[in-house]
């Protein structure tokens, strides 16, 4: 075991401005440290974490640790660990312990040949409990430890219980089967069906690949999207990343206004990946982020990003992109122009179309927004919400819908797609994996 003193420095965009404080660790490495500091951020200031530096570690001695531990309840030192299972093994399931209690603790630690049977119960869920801390790839706290040892000591119970019950009886036992009916299926439930129902072949592949990354964990249940909610503006990758890693089983993460690099950067399986997956392989996923990328976009993204700011975020997009002036480029001061035109634009951050791209994404989502429904979904919602989820089993997943709205008091997915050809629009479909993206958000999204 190695002791930290981990250093949280929040900004001066913070709402108690720039503070300095500091919190004391145990953990076997500088890494899990690391993520009990962020995750101490997260729990204690879930809202504010994107103001908060990446936690600066120093190795301190357990002196030092024991001297600034007096107070703290999560220290997870192997004498407290080894003293709560005896507790358990003895006294049964309680949560609070008094001082003679904890005396016999010791002595039973101290002198084991006094009760070996008891001691041997002790030491199997000792060793039950750290099998179970060893297997896993996160530090844990006191506390998660001991909801781990009741459960482990609960579930003995239950199978001691069974056990005796069946040796008593020799009689036969008949189990009545429930006859539920047919459970009705929501509306998104249905639609999906037949999207993926489409091709059986594709569904087992799709299973399959969803099979291998976590035991269908994938496509369970969503995410409520019910976590807690901070800005993203400014934040860096790392606290980031710190804030996602420290979500436990069926918690969620909604980052808003955050830089769509970013977004991409953070830790999670996307949809992207999945659908990476189910072309390439598993091994295709560490490919996907050690690789290299294409510093600019092709001139076709950079249209598509444009006309989904146009329709879900006007109010941007004259910050963002502005219409070249009518020009004569063959000439020596037309090109100056245009030139002199581009830097001026970059330094604010805004992208120069031409002049014909410019009128033709105006009139995309002119068109668009002439449309009754498509005006009213884009009544009640929010653009670019990045929503971060960990499964049951442990998986961390991502997604950001273009749009997420609410529709007659009902949640829906709104995608914002450019096409050649909208009567050719199912080959993008399947060359672009739409109906898999579509199926990995409404699935995620289906206990909003």
């Amino acid at each position: 075991m190695k002791y930290f003193k981990a250093t949280i420095i929040t900004t001066v965009d913070h709402e108690n401005g720039k503070t300095t404080s500091h919190i004391y660790l145990a953990s076997e490495t500088k890494i899990a440290a690391k993520k009990l500091a962020s995750q101490h951020i997260f729990e204690t200031d879930g809202a504010n974490c994107c103001f908060y530096k990446s936690p600066r570690l120093e190795e301190i001695s357990v002196e030092e640790y024991l001297a600034n531990t007096e107070k703290q309840t999560d220290i997870t030192e192997e004498q407290e660990i080894d003293q709560f299972c005896a507790l358990l093994t003895i006294f049964g399931i309680q949560e609070e312990y008094d001082e003679g209690e904890m005396r016999d603790a010791d002595d039973l630690l101290a002198n084991p040949s006094e009760e070996p049977e008891l001691f041997e119960e002790y030491t199997k869920l000792r060793d039950e409990v750290t099998s179970e801390i060893t297997a896993s790839d996160k530090a844990i706290s006191l506390n998660e430890i001991k909801k781990l040892a009741i459960s482990i000591e609960e579930g003995v119970q239950k199978e001691r219980l069974f056990t005796q019950s069946t040796e008593l009886s020799t009689e036969s036992v008949v189990m009545p089967v429930e006859n539920v009916g047919e459970v009705e299926k929501s509306v998104t439930d249905v639609a999906l069906d037949e999207l993926v129902n489409n091709c059986t072949e594709e569904k087992e592949l799709i299973n399959s690949v969803i099979n291998n990354i976590d035991d269908n964990s994938i496509f369970s249940a969503f995410p409520p999207v019910n976590g807690k909610i901070i800005s993203g503006e400014g934040i860096a990758l790392e606290m980031l990343n710190g804030c996602v890693d420290a979500l436990k089983p069926t918690e969620s993460l909604i980052v808003r206004h955050l830089a769509n690099s970013t977004y991409h950067a953070a830790n999670g399986y996307s949809s992207t990946q999945i659908r990476l997956v189910q072309k390439s392989g598993l091994g295709a996923l560490d490919w996907y982020k050690k690789a290299p990328i294409q510093g600019e976009k092709t001139r076709a993204l950079l249209i598509g990003d444009a006309v989904h700011t146009a329709i879900l975020e006007p109010e941007l997009f004259p910050l963002r992109y502005v219409s070249a002036p009518e020009l004569d480029l063959r000439t020596k001061d037309g090109k100056k122009i245009l030139s002199d035109f581009e830097k001026k634009n970059l330094t604010l951050a805004r992208l120069v179309l031409k002049k014909e791209e410019f009128e033709a994404i105006q009139l995309m989502r002119d068109s668009a927004l002439a449309y009754p429904l498509v005006a009213e979904l884009l009544e009640n919602g929010e653009p670019e919400l990045s929503i971060f989820y960990r499964t049951e089993k442990g998986t961390l997943l991502k997604i950001r819908p273009d749009w997420l709205g609410l529709y007659s008091g009902v949640p829906f997915i709104l995608d914002v797609k450019t096409t050649d050809d909208v009567h050719d629009f199912g080959k993008s479909v399947d060359k672009f994996g739409y109906h898999l993206q579509a199926a990995f958000m409404v699935r995620k999204l289906n206990r909003f």
